[in-house]
């Protein structure tokens, strides 16, 4: 960025030679500040994207190694047998 008597400049490269542009300080801003809000949504799309990606891969270890549904079960049988021993004591 060049300061000149009539305002800013910004220095735009070509093949064939360097041109001056006057480049407003309010421009720039609203340039920025678009550049900011892209650069948020992207990274929210990627964060969603990874998130994503992360739980499908979970879910597939998990139905693939077996050891979650078995452990599951194992607890399912042993709250029934303890209900069925209290039940059991009570009733006696």
């Amino acid at each position: 960025m060049v300061t000149g008597p009539i305002g800013d400049f910004a220095i735009l490269g070509t093949t064939d030679r360097a041109k001056l542009a006057v480049v407003s300080t309010a421009d720039r801003d609203a340039r920025l500040d678009a550049l900011v809000t892209a650069t948020q949504q992207w990274a929210d799309k990627r964060i969603k994207q990874f998130t994503n990606q992360v739980a499908l891969s979970k879910a597939l270890l998990k139905g693939r190694t077996g050891s979650e549904r078995l452990a599951r079960a194992n607890v399912r049988a042993g709250s029934k047998l303890v209900t069925n021993a209290i039940d059991d004591f009570l009733q006696t």
